[in-house]
Parts: structure tokens; C-alpha cells; sequence
């Protein structure tokens, strides 16, 4: 009997320890849990300063190879209210990843995969939008993840995209989150060859081929509004 109130004390702990602190592994050790993301998750838990690149004297950037050995690349952009005077304080922060690999998994929501990630923090370092994208996207993935989200969060929303891309954004709310996801349909003309990689030959960029790539984005529900002058290209499908 005290050693099973030990286990449950010890489980309890631990539980508690990941709804208040977050994911507690970098993104080269496991990708995001997106159904069971918590905002108090620090940047520097999932691209630890260890993963600096030091060499890069130009932007601030982190390199590391994910599980499968994939490489992988996050740049931080840091947005001050004045660009002259960097003293007066931020806007915002930006972490978003510029090299992947179609093979790579940086994020799941249940059996949906994602390639790369992004994030957006606030003046406080805290994460307020996530954005996870998958670069090869079938049609019927697309209407079993949407299944999957209206079983979560009930019936979706559905908008069509502001950008000039042919795109809609369906979306979901909760408590203290607002979900959306969007559909683009990419011609083969668009693709950013560099994040593709063949598996068979690496250093050899597959052939151009139209498909769908999907954007899942969590935003933070009282930071809505912070969303509008986000400046990554992969927060390019979050208006609609």
C-alpha cells in the first residue's frame, strides 16, 4: 500500500511538472506533442543554447540532427520596437526552422506528422503561436485530420485564406487556444527545393512535383491580435 501512494505521489509530480512547466525535451530529441501543447514550454527546452552556431556571425542560428539523423536549422529573429536602439525593448521574437527534410518529424498531433516547426514569443520570452508544417499533404490526410480536430473541438469554422494563394482556413477554438489549419495547394513551381531530400541520394533535390502542404497553427487565445504583423512566410496562412 505506501508503495503504490509512492508511485502515485511520484506520477502526480511528474504530471504536474509538465502542465506547468511544458515539454521538458529538445526538438532533437523528440518532436512537439501539438494535441497536449503547453505554452509555458520554453525555447530554450525545445533549441537549446548548446545547439548555437557559433560560426554563423550574421544571425543568431541553431543547428542539430533530429532523431533519423535528419539536419535541422532554426534562425531567431528578434523584432525591436525601435531597430536603431535595440535598449527600448521588443516586439516580439521569432524561432523559425529554415532547413528540414521531408523525412524529418518536428511535431505530431496523434498520427499526423509535421516537418518543421515555428514559434512567436512575446516581449516575455513566452511562446504565444506555434506553427507546424507538413510539406507533403494527400487529400484524404487532409479530411482525417480535420476529422480528427472536430472530434476534439467540435465543428470547424471554415474561411477563405487573405493571402494571395489559394488556400482556406478552417478553425477551432477552446479555452485558452485558438486552432486553425490550412490547406495550400503548391503547383510544383513554389516548392523551396532546399527543404526537400531525397532519402536514397541526400545532396540530390527531388523533382518538382504539385501537391498540398498543410499549416497547423496553436495561438494562444489572449494573443490573437499579436498575430497580425508576424513576419515568417510560414505564418503566411494564419488570416484569413
Amino acid at each position: 500500500m505506501i508503495l503504490q501512494l509512492r508511485t502515485l505521489c511520484l506520477f502526480s509530480l511528474l504530471f504536474s511538472s509538465v502542465l506547468c512547466h511544458g515539454q521538458t525535451k529538445s526538438l532533437a530529441e523528440e518532436p512537439i506533442n501539438l494535441e497536449n501543447f503547453n505554452f509555458n514550454t520554453k525555447i530554450e527546452v525545445l533549441v537549446p543554447e548548446k545547439y548555437r552556431d557559433e560560426r554563423d556571425t550574421d544571425y543568431e542560428s541553431y543547428q542539430f540532427s533530429s532523431r533519423n539523423g535528419s539536419p535541422n536549422s532554426f534562425t531567431k529573429n528578434t523584432i525591436f520596437i525601435d531597430e536603431n536602439n535595440p535598449e527600448k525593448g521588443i516586439v516580439r521574437t521569432e524561432f523559425y526552422q529554415t532547413v528540414s527534410s521531408n523525412r524529418n518529424t518536428a511535431a505530431v498531433y496523434k498520427n499526423q506528422t509535421f516537418n518543421r516547426v515555428s514559434f512567436a514569443l512575446d516581449q516575455n520570452n513566452q511562446i504565444y503561436v506555434v506553427c507546424a508544417a507538413a510539406m507533403i499533404v494527400t487529400e484524404k490526410e487532409q479530411k482525417d485530420f480535420i476529422k480528427k480536430l472536430n472530434g476534439n473541438y467540435g465543428q470547424y469554422k471554415k474561411y477563405k485564406g487573405k493571402s494571395a494563394s489559394n488556400y482556406f482556413v478552417y478553425e477551432w477554438q477552446s479555452k485558452d487556444r485558438i486552432i486553425r489549419y490550412s490547406s495550400v495547394f503548391v503547383d510544383g513551381n513554389d516548392i523551396i527545393e532546399k527543404h526537400l531530400v531525397d532519402e536514397e541520394h541526400p545532396e540530390m533535390v527531388p523533382e518538382k512535383k504539385s501537391r498540398f502542404e498543410g499549416y497547423f497553427y496553436l495561438i494562444k487565445k489572449q494573443k490573437i491580435k499579436d498575430t497580425k504583423n508576424l513576419e515568417m512566410s510560414d505564418f503566411d496562412f494564419i488570416h484569413y
